[in-house]
């Protein structure tokens, strides 16, 4: 069974950034300790890979020092049309 934090997470998660969703979900994977980032990747569907950037940037301050980016420069979609 599942705990109340990972069931929160089902709502919270849909009206995060990028960066605090994955904050969200290794702070949860963190709490469980011993096999927190299976029981989260159980409970949301988040990928496994997701959860532990998540872990990571919460040991690093990824976040603190990022300014007001979510994603990184050159990431994210390309423009359907070039401007010239």
């Amino acid at each position: 069974m599942l705990s109340g934090g990972c069931r929160r997470l089902g709502d919270l998660l849909p009206g995060l950034i990028e960066r605090d969703r994955r904050a969200a979900l290794g702070a949860e994977a963190r709490s469980w300790s011993r096999g927190g980032i299976s029981a989260v990747h159980r409970a949301t569907g988040a990928s496994r890979t997701t959860i532990r950037c998540g872990i990571a940037e919460l040991a690093d301050d990824v976040a603190e020092h990022s300014g007001c980016r979510v994603r990184a420069p050159g990431g994210g979609r390309k423009r359907a049309e070039v401007c010239e």
